[in-house]
């Protein structure tokens, strides 16, 4: 995940410079925000699905109507340059399980009603007056039939189009009972452990009231059957433990653990890491340690009285860690908050933002591992490669501007020759597959942009 961060961050800081602003002494994260948003490229947010079932049935059944007339009467587009209407939708198509706003507007009215009133039927249960207006599609998995009325006196007239869906290539063998994504979305096989070789798992959120949940205990056992990482990391939302790390360390497996906001009081409950620690004077707040050569650090924010915040003590160690771990070829940073949101709703990030991203981009981070959002996305934030776990405990969450309610999650990295190789999500309920990235979208709130 860490191919070309330095061309890459080179790059950012020219764009940054360009847009007149330079960020050694930044302090403002609102101002800084917007001038990145500036400078960081910006993907159009289309999410291309390549295995909903119900998507593809549908893009299959329901082509887009090009029929003079749906058998009511109701006029059809031919009909309509008959009489010389013409109106407009943009954009032309929705987009696949992502919510799409629509515009919709007359051109030109038919001769002798240039008068005409018009009234929208979105085939939602929605409707609108006026013949230029707006409509937001929520679901992002069928076509929508959309009618419009023109009324002039005792004359109407109504004109029916469909607003389809992003069409997808298909696929041999996709409609015979073989679905190629099956033997792909297996849980791929764990490299074979070596000096620098191995698997780690990051997991998040095992949390919740009345005990463990059914999902945590699932995600226990693929952990341990089917998964089997030398080392996992606990990334914050800690909360029934006992029951989800004991198998796991009886088995061997390496723990270590990150802290969300909300569990200082599990701070002295929580047993030392069984690996090599290069600093833990704090741990378990924030610690460093290497496993196989691979270095990692491990933050989280500090208490104030106006809430979680990174401490000007706790950058400054994070820059001596950084620079101590030169010598390692991997370096990845786990924290519970990220340092942008990546759902509509804003449940935390780490403060002074951009100073930190300069920081881990100055000490060559491979990845920043998060969890506060409960999704997976893997990514990159300017020059920065960043994964966002999902949740255990309960469902997931929704990426920012996504309808798409993830299911739960952890995250595997495979590391071969002190070289991260394949970073993926294994799904729950049931853990027994991976994550289709393919749902992911192209880019989060402008902000984040998929992995290469």
């Amino acid at each position: 995940m860490c191919t070309a961060v330095i061309s890459r961050a080179s790059a950012f800081s020219l764009l940054l410079a360009i847009a007149g602003f330079g960020c050694g002494g930044c302090d403002d994260d609102e101002g800084l925000a917007a001038s990145k948003a500036s400078a960081v490229s910006r993907l159009d947010p289309v999410a291309a699905d390549a295995g909903a079932p119900r998507y593809l049935s549908t893009a299959i059944s329901r082509l887009e109507a090009r029929s003079r007339t749906d058998g009511s009467g109701s006029a059809q587009p031919d009909d309509d340059e008959r009489i010389g209407l013409r109106w407009e939708i943009e954009p032309p198509k929705l987009r696949v399980y992502r919510a799409t706003q629509v515009a919709f507007r007359l051109q030109q009215a038919p001769k002798g009603h240039e008068t005409a009133s018009c009234s929208w039927n979105f085939g939602d249960g929605k409707t609108a007056e006026g013949c230029h207006v707006t409509h937001t599609f929520m679901a992002g998995m069928a076509d929508e039939i959309v009618t419009l009325t023109l009324t002039d006196g005792d004359w109407e007239h109504r004109s029916k189009r469909t607003v389809p869906i992003e069409r997808l290539e298909v696929v041999p063998g996709l409609l015979d009972g073989t679905d190629p994504l099956t033997s792909s979305r297996a849980i791929p096989k764990r490299p074979t452990s070596g000096d620098r070789t191995f698997r780690f798992a990051v997991i998040a959120d095992t949390v919740a009231s009345g005990g463990v949940p059914t999902s945590v205990r699932a995600a226990a056992d693929a952990l341990k059957s089917d998964v089997r990482p030398e080392l996992v990391i606990h990334a914050g939302g800690i909360g029934g433990v006992d029951g989800v790390m004991s198998g796991l360390t009886a088995a061997g497996t390496k723990v270590a653990y990150a802290l969300a906001p909300g569990d200082r009081a599990f701070s002295g409950a929580l047993a030392a890491p069984g690996v090599q620690l290069l600093e833990g004077s704090a741990y378990p707040a924030r610690y460093a340690f290497t496993y196989k050569g691979v270095f990692f650090m491990v933050i989280s924010t500090d208490t104030t009285a106006t809430g979680p915040a990174v401490s000007e003590q706790t950058i400054k160690w994070m820059r001596d860690q950084l620079a101590k771990a030169r010598i390692y070829d991997a370096r990845y940073v786990v924290s519970y908050l990220p340092v942008a949101k990546f759902s509509d709703t804003h449940v935390g990030t780490l403060d002074k933002g951009f100073r930190i991203y300069e920081l881990f981009l100055r000490g060559r981070v491979t990845a920043l591992i998060t969890a506060a959002y409960r999704v997976y996305f893997k990514g990159t934030y300017g020059a920065l490669d960043v994964v966002s776990v999902g949740g255990l405990s309960g469902p997931g969450g929704r990426l920012q501007g996504t309808d798409f309610q993830q299911s739960p999650s952890f995250v595997a990295v495979d590391m071969v020759k002190g070289v991260p190789k394949q970073t993926f999500a294994v799904e729950g309920p049931s853990f027994d597959r991976i994550f289709d990235e393919s749902l992911l979208p192209k880019s989060v709130g402008g902000v984040y942009s998929l992995g290469r």
